[in-house]
């Protein structure tokens, strides 16, 4: 059964029909949605820190890293990697589960991509995400760059394709999007969003939050910015955007994006705390945190957490999904092999694999009544096998282990036996034990 909150055919009536919604039905219908599929109490906290400043071809007009403006900003060299280790140490002590690495390049060198697989690798030990933005990829920098542990890959569409042409001349907005296509092939997660603020009108907002919701799969994580007017850009004059425009755009993107973080980004230093506290009513639940996002000031760490405690908003614990293949944790070649073990044991069950215990409810609804008559054949199908079969032998590379204790249990004496009698794979396990001040019961 298709979920129909889930959609990648969205149209533009369909999407300015909700952006239109009277304010208070509009962001009704986002926390709705927003509640559903996510804590609406907890935010995702992420550190961009720049790691080569400015000197950029391109001519984006938002950007004081164009080498075509006159800003204040100098050309720096690519930041050694114990100067970016530190940083990353540092957002982590802070809070940051992410650490997003930003280089001011049009595409990423053979010789950039080395030095970047290395922070990529180095970040990855701290347990920290991570996340990099880099241009333009090709298919086989994408791949190498998941093969190191790349968890995110942020490129901004920036605006709608008709409005594009206006903000950047040096690319296309098709570049934009072959790049978002190589990282989803390989595996890496997608970070998409836009800026607010560029002379576009609400339709092309519009039009931005479609492209991205109709993507084969919905971006990971879509960051909305506030322009940063930067002196010597073309866009330092620009009018601000209206702040409920603003909280539209954050709201049509989650009702859009269900299972999507929605990150504000660039430009919350004139947030003010009622218009933030909005946003994540309407669906906002990840932030850059750090007093400066690349070459633009931010909103300070201090600021930030006292809003989030003004809010009893609480800041996600740090989740790595990807694992390092060298490691001892189960990747999904493993979880096929343990489900081609299980399948001959009970070919009637249904297998299902799940992460941190995340399973779509419709998955079950396909199950067939359980058949007495039939797993009570197998199982005495399987008792003549057991009864004469040693354990190495078993082709389903399962065992079991009998721990038996005539004392009173002890959580101690428990967790001492499984270290020393068990090694390291998945455990089952059942059982009576005997609590001393519940004599005359077994649990």
């Amino acid at each position: 059964m298709k979920n129909p909150d889930i959609k990648n055919n969205w149209t533009v009536q369909e999407l300015q029909s909700i952006y239109n919604l009277p304010f208070n039905d509009l962001l009704w219908k986002s926390h709705e949605i927003h509640r559903k599929y996510h804590d609406p109490n907890k935010v995702q906290i992420s550190t961009l820190m720049s790691i080569k400043t400015g000197g950029c071809p391109e001519d984006c007009k938002y950007c004081s890293q164009s080498i075509r403006y006159d800003t204040d900003i100098n050309l720096e060299k690519t930041l050694p990697l114990k100067d970016i280790i530190k940083q990353a140490r540092d957002a982590k002590s802070a809070g940051a589960t992410r650490f997003c690495m930003g280089a001011a390049w049009r595409n990423l060198s053979q010789s950039n991509l080395k030095k970047v697989k290395e922070m990529v690798k180095e970040v990855k030990k701290l347990g920290l995400e991570t996340c990099v933005t880099l241009g333009m990829l090709t298919g086989q920098q994408a791949i190498e760059l998941k093969e190191v542990g790349l968890d995110y890959y942020n490129h901004n569409l920036d605006t709608s394709e008709e409005y594009y042409k206006s903000v950047v001349t040096t690319r296309t907005y098709q570049d934009r999007l072959d790049t978002l296509g190589h990282v989803r092939n390989a595996g890496v997660k997608v970070c998409s969003g836009g800026i607010l603020g560029l002379g576009e009108e609400n339709i092309d907002r519009i039009k931005l939050i479609k492209v991205l919701a109709n993507l084969q799969e919905h971006p990971e994580s879509v960051p909305i910015n506030k322009l940063v007017k930067v002196e010597g850009t073309p866009y330092f004059d620009n009018f601000d955007v209206d702040e409920f425009d603003f909280i539209r755009v954050i709201a049509l993107a989650r009702i859009a994006m269900p299972k999507s973080y929605v990150r504000l980004s660039a430009g919350r230093d004139s947030m003010n705390d009622q218009m933030q506290a909005l946003c994540f009513f309407a669906g906002a639940n990840s932030i850059f945190y750090g007093e400066e996002l690349l070459t633009t000031k931010n909103s300070t760490i201090q600021h930030d957490q006292a809003l989030l405690k003004k809010l009893k908003i609480k800041t996600q614990v740090p989740i790595t999904e990807e694992k390092d293949k060298n490691s001892n944790n189960t990747n999904e070649n493993k979880l096929k092999d343990i489900a081609s073990s299980i399948k001959p044991i009970n070919p009637f069950a249904s297998i299902h694999s799940i992460h941190y215990g995340k399973l779509e409810i419709e998955s079950l609804l396909d199950n067939k009544t359980y058949d007495y008559v039939r797993i009570n054949k197998l199982v005495d199908e399987l008792k003549s096998i057991l009864e004469h079969e040693d354990q190495a032998d078993r082709p389903y590379n399962l065992s079991t282990r009998v721990i038996k204790d005539d004392r009173p249990f002890h959580p101690q004496r428990l967790w001492d036996i499984c270290h020393q009698y068990l090694d390291q794979r998945i455990y089952r396990s059942k059982g009576f034990f005997w609590l001393a001040s519940r004599d005359k019961f077994y649990i």
